[in-house]
């Protein structure tokens, strides 16, 4: 999807497009792989921006919750966000850190059966993500 029609949807969603909140789509439509905070405040701070933490965290979870980023949890130090698209989950290269998406509907169809044997026992998944740790082909 591109800007416009993001806008387009959070204006939908009744929200107001800031031009913090354009800036943050544009950066996350623009890379490939999941940004940190402090990626992000680099980025913002070359168009001249330069939002406090907290804005930019306060501006982050508005996106979230109108569906329009998403956090991606790697590990648990360092939360990182991308605009939201079809799910699927991630590979991560151990060397240089490099995010790869990782879509199988394979992979997924045997998720789904497990989420139904674990609501067999009383389980309810309200989501899942799934992180690969290894070396991409350029490192190994």
């Amino acid at each position: 999807m591109n800007l416009n029609s993001r806008l387009l949807e959070l204006k939908e969603r009744g929200c107001r497009t800031t031009p913090l909140r354009i800036a943050l789509i544009k950066i996350l439509l623009k890379e490939k792989e999941p940004l940190s905070v402090q990626r992000l405040v680099s980025e913002l701070t070359t168009q001249n921006l330069s939002p406090n933490q907290v804005t930019l965290y306060r501006q982050l979870e508005t996106l979230i919750e109108h569906k329009i980023v998403d956090r991606v949890n790697l590990d648990s130090k360092v939360q990182l966000f991308e605009i939201s698209q079809d799910h699927h989950h991630h590979f991560v290269c151990e060397e240089c850190n490099d995010v790869q998406d990782v879509n199988s509907e394979t992979l997924e169809s045997a998720i789904h059966q497990f989420e139904t044997h674990l609501k067999e026992n009383g389980l309810i998944v309200g989501k899942h993500e799934l992180t690969f740790f290894g070396e991409c082909q350029s490192c190994n």
